[in-house]
């Protein structure tokens, strides 16, 4: 039997919207940003409202109270600061396990691409609002979800349960104890389909084909 691991790929309903101001101000400061530079920021979201305009009739100001703007060339970057947090506390939980890179045991390779003292095991992976985590045991699962749900009281987050997927790589023993979707054969990880085996499954890699062909009109 080899070792059992999945892979969680957590979904984040609204991500984008559901940011609190007041906590991305607060992890802007601890970042290190300047007192100026902060206060700028304030100024494009403190009093900021909107309207929704149905059938050419637009309703009253809503205040803007969370969220970052859509289409802002800011708001990729102060979200994935706004995400840092819940990273950093995963990577640095010892109850939460990680995976080992390919040459991730030789220091002198790890001193070319890593930052000083810093782990080479893998434990998250964020990209924009993606979030993938490992697991080997039921107990992993259920401490990454605690530190969600602190992610989520702090940043106004919540985790989209229905939509989250589960990717058993190996023998596993124990269903999931939230409602997530299981894949066994393939999950899709920052767009790229990928089997237990770390390959492209072959009718998942001619959609691909297709799609970019259609694209460049080939």
């Amino acid at each position: 039997m080899r070792l059992p691991v999945a892979l969680i790929n957590w979904d984040q309903e609204k991500a984008f919207d559901r940011v609190k101001h007041k906590y991305l101000f607060e992890v802007l400061k601890v970042f290190g940003f300047g007192k100026n530079y902060v206060s700028w920021i304030k100024v494009l979201y403190t009093g900021a409202t909107f309207k929704i305009r149905i059938n050419g009739h637009s309703t009253d100001d809503i205040p803007f109270e969370s969220g970052v703007r859509q289409g802002c060339s800011l708001s990729g970057g102060i979200y994935m600061l706004a995400l840092e947090p819940l990273l950093h506390r995963i990577r640095m939980n010892p109850k939460i396990p990680g995976l080992m890179p390919p040459g991730g045991q030789y220091k002198s390779l790890c001193n070319k691409i890593l930052l000083p003292n810093e782990d080479p095991i893998i434990k998250a992976i964020g990209y924009a609002d993606d979030v993938t985590t490992v697991a080997f045991k039921i107990q992993d699962e259920h401490e990454t979800l605690h530190m969600f749900h602190l992610y989520n009281r702090a940043s106004g987050g919540k985790i989209n349960v229905d939509k989250t997927e589960l990717f058993w790589i190996s023998d596993w023993l124990d269903p999931p104890h939230f409602q997530a979707r299981i894949n066994r054969d393939w999950c899709t990880f920052l767009g790229v389909p990928l089997d237990n085996n770390g390959r492209i499954p072959e009718n998942e890699l001619i959609k691909l084909v297709t799609s970019i062909k259609q694209y460049i009109g080939m």
